[in-house]
């Protein structure tokens, strides 16, 4: 039981010496702001990354010429891209 005891005064001092700042809340805040933003990017992109991805199979299994593929790749992947981008970037002026 003593060894117990030791031990824990041990790190209980070891804990003193130590100079940790404990985050502020402005820190946390913006952290969760920053991840937030991170995970919007990565959902908008994995979004767009796989529309993109089922068209070139879908016009690769159809057998169209290049041009349609590129096209459509560009209404598929370039206006809801544009859509997306004006909706956050509206939202974040409203509430950020």
């Amino acid at each position: 039981m003593r060894e117990i005891d030791d031990k824990v005064k041990d790190g209980l001092s070891q804990l003193d010496r130590i100079d940790v700042q404990s985050p502020t809340k402005e820190d946390i805040i913006a952290l969760i702001q920053k991840t937030k933003r991170k995970q919007r990017r990565e959902a908008i992109l994995f979004f767009i990354v796989t529309l993109i991805l089922v068209n070139i199979v879908v016009f690769s299994i159809a057998r169209l010429p290049a041009i349609y593929v590129i096209m459509n790749i560009i209404l598929i992947g370039l206006l809801p891209v544009l859509l997306v981008w004006g909706l956050v970037k509206r939202w974040r002026d409203r509430y950020e």
